[in-house]
């Protein structure tokens, strides 16, 4: 193992995808699930920690996701906020193993 600083490795990654958004809706008028599918995009930043020099490592990343929603009233999002778009954000840590 080297210094601190050698063993960190620093990623990014950007790309689209189908985000799918789910809601129930309580007994009333009407009852049951709204389930749509829209387009998103998302960027992060993250970093790669190797604890070990063959097999183990810790990462830490972070998202920021954004996807269009539409502005319809069956549009799920729409339906319960008003919002044409809707951002998140996502931040995760974990534990990787390598193998061969």
């Amino acid at each position: 193992m080297g210094a601190f600083g050698n063993d960190i490795r620093w990623t990014l990654e950007a790309g689209g995808g189908l985000y799918t958004v789910s809601a129930v809706i309580p007994t009333g008028i009407y009852e049951g699930t709204l389930t749509d599918n829209h387009l998103g995009v998302f960027g992060g930043a993250g970093m790669l920690y190797r604890i070990t020099e063959r097999w183990l490592a810790v990462n830490l990343h972070a998202k920021y996701h954004y996807f269009f929603s539409g502005n319809e009233y069956r549009d799920t999002i729409w339906f319960y906020t008003g919002e044409e778009r809707t951002a998140f954000y996502q931040i995760t840590v974990g534990v990787m193993l390598f193998t061969g």
